[in-house]
């Protein structure tokens, strides 16, 4: 399970990417589940579609395999996503 490490290695969050393709998807979860809800889509376009499609999905703060306490916050999902 590759992770990376946000906020100067303090958090590292749990990721993974599928697929080798031109056009990028980034699954974002809702609040208080984890990124393996998206366990269907993730298929869909990272293995079934994988050459069109680069699909990443990750737990959000504070969330499945990331257990610090963070403040969920849309903004702070975003500054994650584009480090």
């Amino acid at each position: 399970m590759p992770k990376l490490a946000v906020d100067g290695g303090k958090v590292k969050i749990h990721y993974e990417v599928k697929g080798k393709g031109k056009t990028k998807v980034i699954l974002i979860i809702g609040f208080s589940t984890t990124y393996t809800s998206w366990e269907k889509q993730f298929e869909y376009f990272g293995d079934k579609h994988g050459d069109e499609f680069t699909v990443c999905v990750f737990d959000n703060r504070g969330m499945g395999t990331l257990r610090v306490y963070a403040t969920f916050v849309v903004c702070v999902i975003i500054n994650t996503i584009h480090r």
